[in-house]
């Protein structure tokens, strides 16, 4: 099934340079589908066989929707990037946005599937954020100064290796933070989560010290 996960070399380049595994976790994400149930509710012999008959049947489409959805994914970052070469260098925007991306699209970003079905919406945001910081870079700033704190906060535990994979307490603030950008730089689109300051100080305090590596609780 690995043959079917294509992109073409371009964005297999651009997007995958450093990950030889992005196809095997594209195919666990279409095998997950594919069932239909959590591998774990599997108990019984019965379902084991109805499970292996659903992957049978499934996994060829889930794999090609999945490559679809990259596709298009990835066609929608297109002009996200475009209206980022047009800032100056070191702005604001320019180094928020770019922290932000580096996130979005790390190394092993397709193990979050539950995040990755909100990267359309995350890139729709950027992109009229983009266009309107093109217009006025102060306002960019000061749109985001009441979550700023938390921003940096998160980037500091992220960069000292704090797993998004790993520590469910850390990707539940990963996904409030990326909703408060949304409300603070575009609220006219609308959220999925409450994500006010106090909201994502309630989700950074319950991370444990021991997700930080080489920390003790």
């Amino acid at each position: 099934m690995r043959s079917l996960a294509k992109l073409g070399r371009p964005l297999e380049r651009e997007f995958f340079s450093d990950d030889s595994e992005w196809r095997a976790d594209l195919t666990d994400n279409a095998v997950a589908r594919a069932i239909g149930c959590p591998p774990e509710s599997i108990r019984t012999a019965d379902d084991y066989e109805a499970a292996c008959l659903r992957l049978r049947n499934n996994l060829a489409d889930a794999v090609r929707e999945d490559v679809a959805a990259l596709l298009t994914l990835f066609a929608a970052y297109d002009p996200v990037e475009r209206r980022l070469e047009d800032l100056p260098e070191d702005s604001f925007a320019d180094v928020d946005v770019n922290r932000q991306l580096a996130v979005l699209f790390r190394k092993g970003f397709l193990r979050t599937p539950e995040a990755l079905a909100r990267y359309p919406r995350y890139l729709r945001a950027l992109r009229v954020r983009l266009e309107r910081a093109d217009q006025s870079y102060g306002r960019d700033r000061t749109k985001g100064e009441a979550i700023a704190p938390l921003l940096d906060r998160f980037h500091l535990l992220y960069d000292a290796g704090v797993s998004l994979e790993d520590c469910r307490p850390f990707f539940e603030f990963f996904l409030l933070i990326q909703e408060a950008r949304i409300a603070a730089w575009t609220p006219e689109l609308p959220t999925l989560q409450k994500a006010t300051p106090a909201v994502l100080q309630a989700a950074l305090d319950a991370i444990p010290l021991s997700a930080i590596p080489g920390r003790k609780a």
